[in-house]
């Protein structure tokens, strides 16, 4: 049995640090490299990302909230991975050369939503 600090660091501490890294990569005025055309391939990305984040929201809610049935824990995940999306795209009105965009917090929440979905 896992004490409470073991738990936080082995589930908790990888959502925060995964969360710090998209903070870090939403304040780069280009976080892609210049010159690289691939149709939709930011938001691809973007459901990349935050399907990670879902992944990351569900394994630790589920080895720290045995309460929530298992729908309500993905639903859980899933909401909490678009929420920071949605404070993500707000970040970037404040990132000079970035600006928040519907389509990718529709790409975020569509990617935490089939991981949902695979996971559940």
């Amino acid at each position: 049995m896992k004490s409470g600090l073991n738990k936080f660091i082995t589930f908790w501490l990888p959502v925060i640090v995964y969360c710090a890294i998209i903070f870090t990569i939403s304040s780069m005025p280009q976080p892609l490299p210049v010159g690289i055309e691939i149709p939709y391939l930011d938001k691809f990305l973007h459901a990349l990302e935050y399907g990670i984040l879902s992944y990351l929201l569900i394994r630790a809610l589920r080895q720290t909230q045995t309460r929530l049935v298992k729908g309500a824990l993905i639903m859980t995940a899933v909401a909490l991975a678009t929420l920071y999306a949605a404070t993500d795209e707000f970040h970037q009105i404040f990132v000079p050369g970035r600006s928040p965009d519907i389509f990718d917090l529709l790409a975020d929440f569509t990617g935490a939503a089939i991981t949902g979905f695979i996971k559940r």
